[in-house]
């Protein structure tokens, strides 16, 4: 496998439980709660404040994320996308420094605990945790019922410290995984960057369906598909890179049907402009989207398609040489 990521990660509450339990009994546990869809600028923020701060004892303390798969508002509505995969969203919390994450399964039945009952059985109970975090807008318990202040309050009833992190704003509005993905559909990534604080980027696995096009028009491609439940940037040429053994490799990119050669299919297919990559059908790789060149086109003919892939490559090397 080319790309990798690996954090210690959990798919429960309990599973944690059992690990903790096993391995450092006494140690203290503070957990981070939220969705962390994208792990934004906003979410970095709430990480920074769970590893800065511990327990009031001197003893040693575990430091976890939690969140929920699926998504709650996927679970109640079908239709709805999230920006991160699960190793999209593993890795950015690798980089954000967590240590240690974990996954709740979100239920029917999960779903009617009550704010206590989520507090009692789940994050004192399972996680055991001595410190809670979350941001101003946190939301938990059946019907989102269970608020911050709500936490705080609860917080002194069954005796465990609570943090509350203030909403980060950047520019006018706030830091939001909604804000992302309005940029995202306009094709603005270098903007979306900004809010995630890290440059956006995809991670797929090869598959097939790029060799025609790749006979019609001279131009090898790696070729991916985004999964439907996940947000895909705006239809579009845009400069990228390929992570590929560690390195970076600076290429172009088209998102897109591809309506000039089938118009079927949704694909990320990406041109690296220096070398080949060979055979790599089924292997993972990371695409970095610096900034958007085009709309993609249906051109007239598969010469009129080449001169246009032809620029795009010229465009892309001319972003690389002014941006370095």
């Amino acid at each position: 496998m080319v790309y990798k990521s690996h954090i210690p990660f959990f798919r429960s509450a309990k599973d944690f439980s059992e690990f903790h339990s096993s391995s450092n009994p006494k140690s203290n546990v503070s957990v981070a709660l939220g969705n962390f869809d994208g792990v934004h600028l906003g979410h970095q923020c709430l990480i920074d404040n769970l590893l800065a701060t511990s327990p009031s004892t001197r003893e040693s303390c575990l430091k976890l994320v939690m969140s929920f798969r699926p998504h709650p508002k996927k679970f109640f509505t079908d239709s709805f996308k999230t920006l991160s995969s699960l190793e999209e969203k593993l890795e950015a919390l690798r980089e954000a420094g967590c240590t240690h994450y974990v996954e709740e399964r979100f239920t029917k039945k999960f779903s009617e605990l009550t704010p206590e009952g989520f507090l009692e059985n789940i994050v004192l109970g399972q996680l055991q945790a001595n410190k809670v975090v979350v941001g101003e807008d946190y939301r938990f318990g059946k019907s989102r019922s269970g608020d911050a202040e709500l936490l705080l309050k609860l917080s002194k009833k069954l005796n465990f410290e609570a943090l509350i992190v203030s909403d980060l704003n950047k520019g006018e509005a706030r830091v939001s995984s909604g804000r992302i993905k309005e940029l995202l559909g306009q094709g603005l990534v270098s903007k979306c960057s900004e809010l995630l604080g890290r440059d956006y980027s995809v991670i797929g696995r090869v598959v097939s369906g790029g060799k025609r096009g790749d006979s019609l028009t001279g131009f090898p491609t790696v070729n991916f598909r985004r999964r439907e439940d996940l947000i895909t940037p705006a239809d579009g040429v845009y400069v990228s890179l390929l992570e590929e053994g560690g390195e970076l490799r600076p290429s172009v990119t088209n998102i897109g049907l591809r309506p000039s050669v089938d118009g079927h299919n949704r694909f990320i297919e990406t041109h690296i402009l220096q070398g080949s990559i060979g055979d790599v059908y089924g292997q993972k790789f990371k695409v970095v989207l610096k900034e958007r060149l085009r709309d993609e086109l249906k051109f007239s003919s598969i010469n009129e398609l080449r001169k246009a892939i032809s620029l795009d490559v010229e465009k892309a090397k001319q972003w690389f040489e002014a941006n370095g």
